[in-house]
C-alpha cells in the first residue's frame, strides 16, 4: 500500500520522509508516505524514485520498524537515513537486499540498523554508509557486501565510518567478485573507519571461512585503509586478505580479540585462524591481536612488501607468523606470551626485523623458539631465510634459532643460541 498524503507534493523536494507502521501520530502526520508494516519497500522505494526524478535529496525513515520482503534499489545521489540505530529498524526478509547497482553513485545510507536474512550490496561507486548496525544469518556471504560484476569490474571510493556488524552467521564487511570477473576485479579507495564485527559464525555460518572482515577475496586491492576497526570473537580470522593482488593498504589503530573460535568452539585447527592475514603490499600500524588462538599476525603470498610497526601480539600460539614471503619490515614489533614461537619465519628472504621482542609469561615458561624458527630446526639448510637482518630483544628462557643468510646485528637474550648457522 503506498499513501501519498500530500496529493500536491512538489516533486523536487529536497528530503522525503517515511513512517513506518509503528510510527508514533505525530511521525506519521508529518510523513509523506506511510507504512504498514508489509512489504514496506514500496512505500520506500517510490520515495527513492520521487527524490531520484528531482535530481536526489534525502529519504528520512522515521522511528518504528520497516519490513522489507524484497530489495531496494537506491538511485544516484540519494541518502537513505534514520532516526538513529536505536530508533529506525529495517527487517530483511531471505536474499533482500539495500541494493546499490553498478550504474549507481552518489549514494548515503545512514543511522539504522537492519536484521534478518539479507544484506546490503554495494555494485557502484562513490557510496557512503556511516552509523549502520547489521545482525543478518547464515544465507549469505557477508552483511556490508562489495561485489565486483561483469557489469562494473571495478568499484571505487566507498567508505565505511562506525558501522557495525555483530552476531551474524557470514562475515561482516566482503570485497569480493562473481567467479567469472575475478581476474579483472578491482576495489579502490575503500575506507573502514570506526568499524566493528563482533561473534561472527558461532552458531551457525554460510561456510567454514567466516571472518570479521574479509577485505580481499576474489577481487584486487588498490587504496585501502582501516582505521580504527576491531574484530571479536568471530569463527576465522579477524582480518583477511586472501593472496589476490593488493597494492596501498594501511591498517592502524585496529583491534583483534579471541578469534580463531572455530578451534576454542570445537577443537578443530583453524585454517587461516589470525588475527591480522595479510598479504601483497599492506602497512599495519599499532595494531593489536590478543587471545587469537592460532597466530597473531600471519603473512603469505610470495613477494609482499609488507610493513608491521609498533604492532603487539598477546597469547597465541605463533604471534608472527611468516612463509614463503619475500620483503617483510618488522619494526618495533613485541610477542608477549606466545605458547610456541614469538617470530615463526619459514622460507623467505628479504626479512628486516627492528627492535623486536619476545616476552614470555615468565621466565620459566618452555619452549618458546624465538625467530627465525620452523618446527624441525634441523631442516633449516632446506628452508633457509636468505638475505635477512635482524635486530631483537628476548626476555626469559628463550633459544633463537638461526638460518644459513641471515645477519643478527643485536641480540640480547638471557639464554645462549641454539644451533647458530651464520
Amino acid at each position: 500500500m503506498i499513501l501519498l498524503l500530500c496529493l500536491f507534493q512538489a516533486v523536487n523536494a529536497a528530503t522525503l520522509v517515511v513512517a513506518a507502521g509503528d510510527s508514533s501520530a505525530t511521525s506519521k502526520l508529518h510523513a509523506d508516505y506511510i507504512c504498514d508494516g508489509i512489504s514496506d519497500q514500496q512505500e520506500i522505494q517510490a520515495a527513492i524514485n520521487a527524490v531520484s526524478s528531482s535530481g536526489g535529496g534525502t529519504i528520512v525513515l522515521s522511528e518504528g520498524t520497516f519490513a522489507l520482503s524484497s530489495s531496494l534499489s537506491l538511485q544516484n545521489d540519494c541518502v537513505l537515513e534514520g532516526r538513529g540505530v536505536e530508533n529506525t529498524l529495517i527487517t530483511l526478509s531471505k536474499k533482500a537486499a539495500i541494493f546499490i547497482s553498478p550504474s549507481v553513485q552518489g549514494v548515503t545510507l545512514e543511522n539504522f540498523k537492519a536484521v534478518g536474512e539479507g544484506c546490503i550490496l554495494i555494485e557502484g561507486d562513490h557510496v557512503r554508509l556511516h552509523d549502520i548496525t547489521m545482525t543478518t544469518g547464515d544465507t549469505i556471504d557477508g552483511a556490508f557486501r562489495i561485489m565486483c560484476t561483469k557489469d562494473k569490474p571495478v568499484i571505487q571510493d566507498i567508505e565505511f565510518i562506525n558501522c557495525s556488524a555483530i552476531d551474524c552467521g557470514c562475515i561482516g564487511f566482503i570485497n569480493s567478485a562473481s567467479q567469472s570477473v575475478a581476474s579483472s576485479a578491482w576495489v579502490k579507495d575503500i575506507r573502514y573507519t570506526d568499524c566493528v564485527v563482533v561473534n561472527y559464525g558461532l552458531s551457525s555460518r554460510y561456510n567454514p571461512w567466516v571472518c570479521g572482515f574479509d577485505l580481499a577475496e576474489l577481487c584486487s586491492v588498490d587504496g585501502m585503509i582501516v582505521d580504527g576497526c576491531y574484530a571479536e570473537g568471530n569463527w576465522e580470522s579477524g582480518f583477511h586478505f586472501e593472496p589476490t593482488t593488493i597494492r596501498n593498504v594501511v591498517l592502524k589503530d585496529c583491534i583483534s580479540k579471541n578469534n580463531a573460535q572455530k578451534t576454542a568452539i570445537t577443537g578443530e585447527t583453524c585454517h587461516f585462524g589470525a588475527g591480522f592475514f595479510t598479504n601483497g603490499d599492506v602497512t599495519l600500524l599499532n595494531c593489536t591481536s590478543s587471545g587469537t588462538h592460532r597466530r597473531g599476525f600471519m603473512i603469505r603470498g610470495g613477494v609482499v612488501n609488507a610493513t608491521l610497526v609498533d604492532c603487539r601480539d598477546i597469547g597465541a600460539v605463533n604471534s608472527f607468523d611468516l612463509s614463503n614471503v619475500d620483503g617483510v619490515v618488522l619494526e618495533n614489533c613485541v610477542s608477549e606470551n606466545p605458547t610456541s614461537t614469538g617470530f615463526f619465519i619459514y622460507a623467505s628472504t628479504n626479512i628486516t626485523q627492528i627492535n623486536c621482542s619476545v616476552n614470555p609469561a615468565s621466565s620459566a615458561q618452555s619452549p618458546v623458539s624465538n625467530v627465525f624458527a620452523i618446527e624441525f630446526p634441523k631442516k633449516l639448510e632446506i628452508f633457509p631465510l636468505l638475505r635477512s637482518l635482524c635486530r631483537i630483544f628476548s626476555f626469559g628462557n628463550l633459544p633463537i634459532y638461526l638460518c644459513h643468510g641471515v645477519c643478527l646485528i643485536d641480540y640480547t637474550p638471557r639464554y645462549p643460541l641454539t644451533d647458530p648457522q651464520l
